[in-house]
């Protein structure tokens, strides 16, 4: 008897964790809402490249507005930059070489000007002909007009008012940055810093030499973009929430130095699914781009999102707006 009541009560205790575990993954999997992304998020062009295997990183758009993406491939072949037209969702690739040899690295970020575009590749910025870019047969290889180190891991960058932003991605244990990258003021950790180069496309690499000044920020970035008013964060790891911060911006003409985003300056912070990535702000808006949907991930995410996507800024900055 004690033999059954034994099995009974370990079967008893596997049921009860097998159920509790079902609705865990109901809550997780269907519990997911997103009231404000799902009213104000406006689906813009699909993102190339997924069912190939592509993950998505960087955005920029570029002056006759179409999207540039880049990204790695899953499999370890040559990463890739898409080019999407937002009017009618056509898209083509290139991918893009330096010293003679294609890259593969992640490619987490990319800028651009009317001249060039600007893509964080492992611990160096490396720079392209647009005009080349734009011209080449899809598929086709494109070499690097030159590069630069940063010296430190790129992972997003972005361009604003004459400046080159390149920064790096921390997380605790498997993200790690250098000690002195990390700054605590007022109970307040930042772990990551945004180098913010001064651009000269006439010299090597595009920019006039070392960082102007620094900007500390927290971790978990994936995404950073600027406007005069204000500096946005595309925060996430994995599959929890993304978060959006949005800070008063503290740059100056005058800037030198480490400037902090803290609480001091945070304006807003919105939820959005998870994995978001690169972000990029035209016409008022806030572009956002998202790696759920990829062959990697899309069969464990919550959402997964296939289309790049816009956010009003005016909407995004509302405070009566939840």
């Amino acid at each position: 008897m004690k033999k059954i009541r034994r099995a009974m009560v370990g079967t008893g205790i596997a049921l009860a964790v097998l159920i509790a575990l079902e609705v865990f993954l109901c809550v997780w999997f269907f519990g997911a809402k997103y009231p404000f992304f799902d009213k104000y998020f406006r689906e813009t062009a699909p993102i190339a490249g997924l069912r190939d295997g592509f993950s998505p990183q960087g955005l920029c758009v570029t002056d006759q507005g179409e999207y540039v993406v880049s990204g790695y491939m899953a499999n370890g072949s040559a990463s890739r930059v898409y080019f999407i037209d937002p009017t009618d969702g056509k898209s083509r690739y290139i991918t893009v070489s330096e010293g003679g040899k294609t890259l593969k690295t992640h490619f987490g970020g990319v800028a651009c000007t009317q001249d060039y575009l600007y893509l964080a590749s492992g611990d160096r910025i490396v720079r392209i002909s647009l005009p080349q870019a734009r011209s080449a047969a899809a598929g086709a290889n494109v070499s690097a007009t030159d590069s630069f180190s940063t010296g430190m891991d790129n992972a997003f960058c972005s361009i604003y008012g004459g400046m080159l932003f390149a920064g790096e991605f921390y997380r605790k244990g498997n993200y790690e940055t250098a000690m002195d990258h990390r700054i605590t003021e007022n109970g307040e950790t930042n772990y990551a810093f945004v180098y913010a180069y001064e651009l000269d496309e006439s010299k090597e690499g595009g920019v006039t030499g070392a960082p102007r000044f620094t900007v500390s920020v927290r971790g978990l970035v994936q995404g950073f973009a600027v406007t005069e008013e204000h500096i946005y964060l595309s925060c996430s790891y994995g599959l929890p929430d993304s978060k959006l911060y949005i800070y008063d911006n503290p740059i100056t003409p005058a800037t030198s130095g480490v400037v902090r985003l803290d609480s001091s300056s945070l304006r807003m912070t919105r939820t959005l699914p998870c994995m978001s990535e690169g972000i990029a702000v035209a016409d008022g808006e806030l572009h956002v781009l998202f790696e759920s949907a990829c062959t990697k991930y899309n069969l464990f995410v919550r959402r997964d999102i296939r289309s790049l996507g816009a956010l009003s800024l005016d909407v995004l900055l509302s405070e009566e707006i939840a």
